[in-house]
């Protein structure tokens, strides 16, 4: 997998002039990411560099192997809970109103306002109450 992903984040994503000198611009670890998560949404988190920084992943392929396997714990840990509560983990997406997110998605999601944005989690709850 952390081949793919790093030949996917060096394809190059475009090409253009500046000032009459010639830049490539790669895809990169954030873009690949993403483009995994937008071919297989329910396998694959996207990620960004705050919380790559903020989780200590590596920009790569090696790093994004690792989340992967972090978030596929989470959800693991998560999937317990559920069923300790009597809910279907599927139903969780329902149950938070983002039916539209795959569960790898809410992973990426708790990260983005937790880390990205720098909401703690208490005041997740409580923006969620109303």
């Amino acid at each position: 997998m952390d081949v793919i992903f790093n030949n996917l984040a060096n394809k190059i994503a475009s090409k253009r002039k500046l000032n009459k000198k010639k830049i490539i611009v790669k895809v990169g670890p954030v873009g690949a990411s993403k483009i995994l998560f937008a071919l297989r949404p329910n396998v694959f988190p996207p990620w960004d560099t705050p919380i790559c920084k903020e989780l200590k992943y590596t920009m790569s392929g090696e790093g994004y192997v690792i989340y992967l396997k972090d978030v596929q714990n989470h959800l693991l840990t998560l999937n317990r809970e559920c069923h300790s509560s009597k809910i279907s983990i599927n139903n969780l997406p329902v149950i938070l109103k983002r039916e539209k997110s795959s569960l790898p998605k809410l992973i990426d999601e708790y990260n983005w306002i937790t880390i990205t944005k720098k909401i703690n989690p208490q005041q997740l709850i409580n923006l969620m109450k109303k």
